[in-house]
């Protein structure tokens, strides 16, 4: 997912949470933590935040949602 200078990558197919962090501006990468694991996620960015929804946790699908706001470096978490 990316908004303006942001681009985030996460899920992949092992159950761990990371997610890499790019800057386009400064050119520089940092990594975060999702709040809950999951692999195959889906991600799209706007309004100044990120999103990362669905995918699996621990071999079962999952309704949650991951959003990371980008002005105050924070994640909240909720389900569909």
């Amino acid at each position: 997912a990316s908004y303006g200078p942001i681009a985030m990558f996460a899920g992949g197919t092992f159950f761990d949470s990371p997610i890499d962090i790019y800057n386009a501006t400064l050119s520089t990468w940092t990594t975060s933590t999702l709040i809950l694991n999951g692999t195959f996620l889906a991600g799209i960015g706007a309004e100044n935040k990120l999103f990362f929804a669905g995918g699996y946790q621990n071999s079962v699908v999952t309704s949650i949602v991951h959003m990371f706001d980008i002005s105050t470096d924070t994640w909240t978490s909720m389900f569909l």
